[in-house]
């Protein structure tokens, strides 16, 4: 964890899978979360192709559902 917050910057696409294979992470977590802002950036693109779930919090407000923007997200985590 230490590695990843002093050079966030080194992990690439698949580094931040990478990472978390390490035994010492993997047995020592049953699950991570990878909180990523809502964008299609570089940490975006790293977490989801780390991913084997993805979970994506969606805020309604009336009166426009996130119908749109929630589709394109599914078809940039499809594409991935």
């Amino acid at each position: 964890m230490d590695e990843l917050a002093k050079n966030p910057d080194q992990f690439h696409l698949l580094g931040i899978r990478q990472w978390l294979q390490q035994p010492e992470i993997a047995e020592e977590y049953c699950a991570v979360f990878i909180d990523t802002p809502p964008s299609k950036g570089l940490m975006t693109q790293a977490a989801l192709a780390a991913a084997t779930q993805v979970f994506v919090p969606v805020k309604y407000e009336p009166p426009h559902p996130p119908i749109a923007g929630m589709d394109a997200m599914l078809h940039f985590i499809d594409s991935e």
